[in-house]
């Protein structure tokens, strides 16, 4: 990844990367990994349960 940048008030990830070395499904998958849904990915609901009640939103069932 070349870059990365999360904006608060859109609450929207904007990310730059090298496309030959990675894949967009990688990192929808590695958002997921850490507790936040994508519409690509969704984290699993012990992950996304961990996380602190601050970083919680209301999910997309």
């Amino acid at each position: 990844m070349t870059k990365a940048d999360w904006d608060v008030e859109t609450k929207m990830l904007e990310v730059s990367f090298d496309e030959s070395k990675l894949k967009l499904g990688d990192i929808h998958q590695k958002v997921a990994d850490v507790g936040h849904d994508t519409d690509k990915a969704k984290a699993k609901d012990e992950v996304y349960s961990s996380l602190h009640g601050c970083c919680q939103y209301e999910r997309v069932k």
